[in-house]
C-alpha cells in the first residue's frame, strides 16, 4: 500500500527510467517503514458501510487513547472536545445522525494514520502533536485505492501545493474556469466515486469472507466479550489481565457486526462491541 501511494505521489512530478521498480525497492527495505507498520487479521465477515450520496453526509468519530503526554503537557477534555466538533464540523456542515457502533474503516484510518505519525517522529515520540498538521497533509492529498482519488480532490476538486511544487513555479498565467463546468465536474466526480465505492465494497466482501467465519447472537444471549487494550480507562490496563469477559447478555443487536451489551457500570467503558 505505501509503495503504491508513493509512486502515485511521485509520478505526478517526476519521471526516470524504471521509477517504479526503484520505489519499490526502496519501501521494501525502508526501515522506518518496517518497525512503524503494524498487521491484523479480522474473523467476523467483511460487512461494507453504506455508500454515502454526498461529501460531508456520513463522518465516523473515534478516540485514541494511550498516547505518550508531550513535552508541550496540553491535554483537554470532553468540553473542548464537544467544542472544538461543534466549532469544525457542525457549524460547518450540519449534524449528523448518531449511530453508536465500531465500523473497520474508522479502525483502518487510525491505523494508517498512527503509522504515519510514527514514521515522522521517529526517536522524538513525544513531539506526535507536533506531526500532525503534516500527517494530516499528506493523508488528505494520497491517493486512496478504494476512490481512485485524494480526499482532498473529492472535497475541493483539486490538490494543494506540496513544499515539492514550490521549487519552481509555473510561468503559466491560471486560467478561470467556469463554474457550469466545475459543477458539472464534481457531479461526474461523484457519480464515479460512488459507483467504484460500491464495486470495491462487493469485491472486497468476497475475498474477506472466504477468510472468516460467522457468528451471529441474538438478544438476550448470554456471550464473552474481548476487550482490546484500548478498551481499558487510561492507568489500568495490565498484560497480565484476562482477555475475555463475561458472560453478559445481549440487549439489543445494531447489525451483524455489532452488538449493546449489558456490562457492569463498575467496567466504566463502552458496551458496544
Amino acid at each position: 500500500m505505501w509503495r503504491d501511494k508513493t509512486i502515485a505521489s511521485l509520478e505526478k512530478r517526476f519521471y526516470w527510467p524504471h521509477l517504479r521498480k526503484d520505489v519499490g525497492t526502496i519501501v521494501k527495505k525502508c526501515y522506518t517503514c518496517q518497525v512503524s507498520k503494524g498487521q491484523s487479521q479480522k474473523t467476523d465477515l467483511y460487512m461494507p458501510l453504506p455508500i454515502p450520496n454526498d461529501i460531508w453526509q456520513d463522518l465516523s468519530m473515534d478516540f485514541v487513547p494511550g498516547l505518550l503526554r508531550t513535552q508541550r503537557g496540553v491535554d483537554v477534555d470532553a468540553s473542548n472536545i464537544a467544542k472544538l466538533f461543534f466549532r469544525e464540523v457542525v457549524r460547518l456542515h450540519g449534524e449528523f445522525y448518531r449511530s453508536p457502533q465500531t465500523d473497520g474503516q474508522t479502525e483502518v484510518t487510525n491505523r494508517t494514520l498512527g503509522n504515519m505519525i510514527r514514521c515522522v517522529c521517529g526517536d522524538k515520540p513525544k513531539q506526535w502533536d507536533l506531526t500532525l498538521p503534516q500527517v494530516e497533509f499528506a493523508y488528505n492529498s494520497t491517493v486512496h485505492s478504494a476512490t481512485g482519488k485524494t480526499p482532498f480532490a473529492l472535497v475541493y476538486t483539486f490538490v494543494p501545493r506540496h513544499v515539492v511544487d514550490l521549487i519552481k513555479l509555473p510561468k503559466a498565467p491560471r486560467v478561470s474556469v467556469v463554474a457550469e463546468n466545475i459543477a458539472e465536474e464534481i457531479i461526474a466526480v461523484k457519480d464515479s466515486v460512488k459507483a467504484k465505492l460500491e464495486a470495491t465494497g462487493l469485491k472486497n466482501k468476497v475475498v474477506v469472507d472466504k477468510r472468516r467465519r460467522v457468528k451471529v447472537f441474538n438478544v438476550g444471549d448470554d456471550v464473552m466479550v474481548f476487550l482490546r487494550k484500548e478498551r481499558f480507562p487510561s492507568g489500568t490496563y495490565s498484560k497480565l489481565q484476562p482477555h475475555k469477559y463475561g458472560p453478559f447478555k445481549v440487549t439489543s443487536k445494531i447489525n451483524d457486526n455489532a452488538y449493546v451489551v449489558a456490562l457492569p457500570d463498575f467496567m466504566n467503558i463502552s458496551n458496544t462491541f
